[in-house]
């Protein structure tokens, strides 16, 4: 466990100060706040990142995936249509990037560089991030480091994500299952989100946002001469 461990809005992820992020690597880093122009720099040697309710940008995930993959350079290729929008520190991480099938553009041609990345985008940018990795790298010797991909899933959305990067990497698939199992389903059957079983949902504190529901008055009978 030599690996660097950076941690953002410490204060949201450990609100109640029983989370030891020890466990994950022997150096741990937290903050509680970043602003976008810190972010790069403190995750530029971090090989384990845990955050919670911070946004990440379209090219400030390319930078972190090129820099992971130790700033290779790339050819420009074609322009998107708000080239200019990208900033410079993302330029050449964007161009990496969309030449190797991590990233592409939306409608019009456009990339929307400060557009923050959605759950579905950071799913597929990783998955297609690993797949490239995959086909690079050599195959592994005998008695060489394994894989693991390790996942815990409420509602199945997780464990397919893990399935594709295991199946993608060779990796060793691990359910982590909670020690209190899940009493209720984490939706209600309307779709809004169980604020009982949050406590439960996952180890280190996801918590559900309440969603507006509407209620429809029973309607008054009408009494027919």
């Amino acid at each position: 466990m030599n690996h660097k461990t950076v941690v953002f809005n410490e204060a949201k992820m450990n609100f109640d100060g029983n989370l030891d992020f020890s466990v994950l690597s022997s150096e741990v880093v937290t903050y509680s706040d970043t602003t976008p122009d810190q972010f790069l720099e403190r995750v530029a040697d971090a090989e384990i990142l845990v955050t919670k309710e911070m946004p990440v940008s379209r090219e400030q995930i390319a930078a972190i995936l090129w820099r992971s993959a130790g700033s290779p350079s790339a050819d420009g290729g074609q322009n998107f249509a708000d080239e200019s929008d990208i900033s410079a520190y993302a330029g050449q991480a964007v161009d990496w990037a969309r030449a190797n099938g991590i990233v592409n553009g939306v409608n019009g041609n456009r990339f929307l560089p400060q557009s923050n990345t959605t759950r579905a985008q950071v799913a597929m940018i990783l998955c297609n991030y690993l797949t490239m990795a995959a086909a690079e790298e050599p195959e592994q010797p005998t008695g060489a480091p394994r894989i693991l991909v390790a996942y815990f899933s409420a509602t199945g959305n997780t464990e397919r994500v893990a399935n594709t990067i295991a199946e993608v990497t060779g990796g060793d698939l691990f359910e982590i299952t909670p020690a209190d199992p899940y009493k209720e389903p984490l939706l209600s059957p309307s779709g809004s989100c169980n604020l009982s079983h949050c406590r439960h949902q996952d180890a280190l504190h996801s918590s559900c946002r309440k969603q507006p529901s509407l209620v429809l008055p029973s309607p008054t009978p009408r009494v027919q001469d």
